[in-house]
Order: structure tokens, then sequence, then C-alpha cells
């Protein structure tokens, strides 16, 4: 079994002395929306980006930030939605929201592709439960509110994946999916797992980001 790489990651739910970001981006995505979900805005301090759609099928693009700790706020009425901050290393981001029960807590990675890059899978437990899975030849566990990169290994001879994920209850597993998935080293994928709202029972969602090819020469 392959050893999971676990990811730098930060719950973050205080905001420490506000610093200058200068050149810094962050692309955001929720783990998914209210069914009242407006737009958004970046805020810190008198500072405050243009409105944006809450991103939840794909990362949004990269937004500059005008500090390395900020808000998500609703763009209409202003209600503080999450509390940011951001690494002093590094100068791009990708911030994943959380939902709670009225707000969002986040999850932030790094976006330069050297920890989280083309082919590989972020997993992210956000349910109460442990949750365990397979994707070809390499195996993960996650206790709720942990989340890890995986890079898949062990396809078969069609380029597919056999994904298998399952839920912990009880000290009982059972089975919550099995499928296949095609390699392609262009796609980056998120993978949330919670709670079906007004239950217990566990569900997911994957997001898939498309990583465009080095140009010749270039590294990633």
């Amino acid at each position: 079994m392959m050893m999971i790489r676990p990811l730098f990651l930060s719950l973050l739910l205080a905001a420490p002395s506000l610093s200058l970001a200068r050149d810094v981006t962050v692309r955001l995505l929720a783990e998914r929306a209210p069914e009242a979900a407006g737009e958004i805005v970046l805020v810190a301090g008198d500072k405050r980006s243009a409105a944006l759609p809450l991103p939840v099928n794909v990362p949004s693009e990269p937004v500059p930030v005008a500090e390395r700790s900020f808000e998500v706020k609703a763009a209409e009425g202003d209600a503080s939605l999450a509390k940011v901050v951001l690494p002093e290393a590094g100068e791009a981001f990708l911030v994943l929201l959380l939902p709670t029960e009225k707000t969002y807590q986040t999850v932030v990675l790094a976006a330069d592709g050297k920890e989280f890059k083309a082919g590989d899978v972020y997993f992210h437990n956000s349910s109460a439960k442990t949750v365990s899975g397979k994707v070809g030849s390499v195996e993960f566990t996650l206790e709720p509110g942990k989340g890890s990169v995986i890079t898949p290994a062990g396809a078969s001879p069609e380029k597919l994946y056999d994904v298998s994920f399952k839920v912990r209850d009880e000290k009982r597993e059972r089975v919550l999916s099995e499928t296949r998935w095609p390699v392609d080293p262009q796609l980056r994928t998120y993978v949330f797992f919670f709670n079906k709202p007004g239950s217990d029972r566990v569900d997911y969602r994957a997001v898939e980001e498309f990583i465009a090819a080095p140009e010749p020469g270039k590294k990633r």
C-alpha cells in the first residue's frame, strides 16, 4: 500500500494581526452551497474584493487579496461567512469552504502544484464518521474533520481505477460507493464527504479541476 502524503492544511478559526499580502491570490471552492447561496466578497479592513458567485462546481478564478488575513462575507447583507488566515510563505492558495450550521470552516491548500498536483485527489471528511476508501491500489482512512492528498496508482490495462468508499458505523463498515474512474493526468480532483442535511447518513461529492499541461521546457 502506498503511503498517503499528508498535506499542510489549517482549520482557521482565529485571525492574527494583518500583514500585507503583495501579489497573493486565492481560489475558492465550497464543499456545498446553502439553498440561498448568493455572491460573496473578500474583506480585509476597508479593502473589499469584487463580488463573485459562491464557487461550488469548480474553483474560482484567482482573486487578489490585500492581506493574508481576511473574511469571506455575503455580498448582500455583509454577513461574515468565514475567517481565513493564509500562511506567511507562498503566493497562491486554494481555500476550501466547509459548511457548518451558519458559516464555513476553511482549509487552506498551497496551489503551486507541488503537494497537490495534476492527477492527485484531495479527500476531506466533514462527516461525523470515519471514512475509508481505495483508488486503484492506494488506500486511505480519514477520521472526522481530516483531509489528505493521495496520488492514485494501480490502474487497469484499460486505464481505469477501481474506486470504493466505505463508512465505519458502530464498528462496522458499509459500502458508500463502488465505481471506476478513468486515468486523466490533467485533472486534479476534490472529494468531500459530509452528513446529509437532517440525517446522520454520509454522502459525498467530487469536483474536478483541469490543470493545463506545462509549456515545453517548463516544470509545473
